[in-house]
């Protein structure tokens, strides 16, 4: 013979197993598995140079750097990088509120008011650009604008470059072109 449970038992105890069974380590979500993760280190005034043959490739300096060592991985915050030519002449400069960098392949990920300055000019703005190290390659897959040195302004998503932004492409454009006199076409 099974004893009867009262009605009013079954929904108190069914909530109270939704909850254990939540707060349960297997349903930690990964967003709260990497924030509850310590950093390895901590390093506040960061700077990262990359040579290729002796020549600096680019240089990062961060506010602060929460460093991975498992996940070989860095993010930062508070983001300068100066990208170099292969004479050791800067020729464009991003800033943004923080990254990620891969310590292995030093791919990285910028996020938060993303701009990049040439030197000849270009200027690129977005809330998310990824710099691919070995490829020498800069995307994004998310709303990307691009002012040239006349003025003309091309934006959209999906965006592709090399490094110096002297030839990019956008996916989806929607664009303002300017003559070299200022005049829109």
């Amino acid at each position: 013979m099974t004893p009867a449970i009262p009605r009013h038992g079954i929904l108190p105890g069914l909530a109270l197993l939704c909850l254990v069974a939540a707060c349960s380590p297997e349903s930690t979500s990964p967003a709260l598995t990497r924030a509850a993760t310590r950093p390895d280190e901590i390093i506040e005034d960061m700077k990262v140079t990359e040579t290729s043959a002796g020549s600096r490739s680019w240089t990062l300096h961060a506010r602060r750097a929460l460093v991975y060592n498992a996940q070989n991985r860095v993010e930062v915050e508070g983001v300068d990088v100066d990208f170099y030519d292969e004479g050791g002449k800067a020729y464009s400069h991003l800033t943004c509120n923080r990254g990620t960098l891969n310590q292995s392949t030093n791919d990285m990920v910028a996020e938060g008011r993303v701009d990049i300055r040439t030197t000849t000019g270009v200027h690129v703005e977005s809330e998310v650009l990824r710099f691919w190290n070995g490829q020498q390659k800069i995307t994004s897959d998310a709303f990307v604008r691009v002012t040239d040195a006349q003025g003309s302004v091309l934006s959209g998503v999906g965006f592709e470059s090399d490094t110096k932004v002297e030839h990019y492409k956008i996916v989806k454009v929607d664009a303002t072109l300017r003559q070299a006199g200022g005049k829109d076409l």
